[in-house]
């Protein structure tokens, strides 16, 4: 059985069907930027990310989505925040890889701060009115 990893709490393991889950599920991820952990956890990084992911290079290759993707992955949403310089960049990177692989994910830099993205999705808004968009075209209400 594959795992994965809730990155909010230290390696805590959430089951999966199959190993391809992780990329291959319609997905949105709401400012993440943490896409390669190996590279992140190899250079100075925010402390949080020692707790979530410790010290082991292994794991940091199993858990990294940038890693794992070796096929073309289902449609993803990407947003990131464009006040965070650590944001975009690695939903970019992630994305034109995906590409190579013969998928195109949608990324969408929005000028908010990183809780202002969680908390406003939903909202009449531009941003909530994109995803949805998006959404319907996964054939999703």
């Amino acid at each position: 059985m594959a795992t994965i990893y809730r990155w909010a709490l230290p390696r805590q393991r959430l089951p999966l069907n199959d190993p391809s889950e992780l990329i291959c599920s319609n997905s949105f991820l709401l400012d993440s930027a943490a896409y390669d952990l190996v590279e992140i956890m190899q250079r100075k990084h925010p402390h949080i990310y020692d707790r979530a992911f410790g010290k082991d290079p292994a794991f940091w290759t199993e858990a990294s989505p940038y890693r794992r993707l070796t096929g073309a992955p289902a449609p993803m949403f990407l947003v990131c925040s464009t006040k965070r310089n650590d944001a975009c960049p690695p939903a970019q990177t992630f994305a034109s890889r995906a590409t190579e692989l013969g998928r195109k994910i949608t990324v969408l830099p929005v000028d908010m701060k990183h809780g202002e993205l969680n908390k406003e999705l939903g909202l009449p808004s531009d941003y909530t009115t994109t995803i949805e968009n998006f959404m319907r075209t996964l054939g999703l209400p």
